[in-house]
């Protein structure tokens, strides 16, 4: 697949798809880049969270992304920014699926829909996760650069909107 044909078929997003966006910012794929997993194996609605799912993308950095419905609702990175030093893709994947930190998603989630924890985890049980993961030391600027593609072509509800309507500007200049 190149990457027009993953633009065109960007909302439904593919193993194919995502390494197609990873080729096209110079991000080498490997055996082990790719990944995805139901977060119904990670969420439990009524009680604690287990992220034994992740444990694949521990000490690990990339970009993620969850799908609800067909649609990507949210593209998020971790490894380009400071987010206290030791984070990688497990930590910062659970902290949107956590009770009690939260993150970007669950933030926007609940401006748009009410702040019920317990309806945000059962939509959020029933995305796939996508998870585009390289190992530390990995050009982060690569890694910033795919997810600002993937957030400007998918336009993912739950961004924010200050976030994807920059990087569309940016695409079309």
């Amino acid at each position: 697949m190149d990457i027009f044909e993953a633009i065109r078929d960007g909302h439904a997003l593919t193993c194919e798809g995502l390494a197609a966006f990873c080729a096209y910012v110079d991000l080498e794929v490997g055996d082990h880049t790719i990944s995805s997993l139901l977060v119904k194996e990670l969420v439990n609605v009524g009680g604690e969270n287990t992220l034994a799912g992740l444990d694949h993308v521990r000490c690990r950095i990339g970009v993620y992304a969850f799908q609800l419905d067909g649609s990507v609702i949210y593209v998020g990175e971790c490894g380009t920014k400071s987010r206290g030093g030791d984070q990688d893709l497990k930590k910062r994947i659970g902290q949107h699926l956590a009770e009690s930190s939260g993150g970007t998603l669950r933030k926007n989630w609940f401006k748009a829909n009410g702040c019920n924890l317990q309806e945000y985890k059962a939509e959020i049980a029933q995305c796939r996760l996508w998870i585009a993961s390289f190992h530390r030391g990995e050009d982060t600027q690569k890694i910033a650069r795919l997810e600002h593609l993937l957030i400007g072509i998918l336009g993912p509800k739950y961004c924010d909107t200050r976030t994807v309507e920059r990087n569309r500007r940016v695409q079309t200049t």
